[in-house]
């Protein structure tokens, strides 16, 4: 392996292990200090600090279905591993963050699945009624909408090039089209 490549990997494993500390830090700090409180106003009425035990997934969503939530995360874990390792796109740096932010915040709802049975959310954005998240969310969204500036601003899809055809001296492309004269000429 290049030394480039080593320390891209190792950049990657740092920016992933840092991201999930922070997830599963906070969500430490969330079930050691809000649960069973009222919740914390940061600021009022628009942002706090409240203690959720989500049984399912984004807004609410399958609920109650743990071990479909596990199986269907580690599956999109793996396909983003295999984009970070193995895919076209992991030599662009925008698409290796994405994919690490994703894998960040998946693996830390995951930790949260296996171990508690459900995920702990905290951040509540109270002025726009938008359900409670945490930090692993953060990071999947985040991933999420820069794959898509990616995808859609930034990579290109390369082309195959046919070669040109070279006109010759009389106007002709230089290809000899046997049907075109019907012989020689008088």
């Amino acid at each position: 392996m290049k030394r480039q490549s080593v320390i891209r990997v190792l950049a990657g494993a740092a920016l992933f292990g840092a991201l999930l500390l922070l997830d599963q830090i906070t969500k430490y700090l969330a079930v050691t200090r809000l649960k069973d409180a009222e919740p914390v106003n940061i600021i009022s009425g628009f942002f706090g600090f409240t203690y959720l035990e989500n049984f399912g997934a984004a807004w609410g969503r399958f609920q109650n279905m743990r071990w479909f939530l596990v199986g269907v995360t580690a599956v999109l874990l793996l396909a983003m591993l295999w984009v970070l390792f193995f895919s076209r796109y992991r030599s662009f740096l925008l698409a290796r963050i994405s994919c690490l932010l994703i894998t960040a915040g998946g693996a830390g709802n995951l930790v949260d699945r296996i171990a508690r049975g459900y995920v702990v959310d905290f951040l509540h954005f109270k002025a726009i009624d938008f359900p409670i998240f945490n930090v692993a969310d953060c990071c999947v969204v985040i991933g999420a909408i820069l794959l898509l500036i990616f995808f859609f601003f930034i990579y290109k899809e390369e082309k195959t090039a046919k070669p040109e055809r070279e006109e010759t001296e009389d106007g002709t492309d230089g290809t000899q089209n046997p049907g075109a004269g019907g012989g020689a000429e008088a």
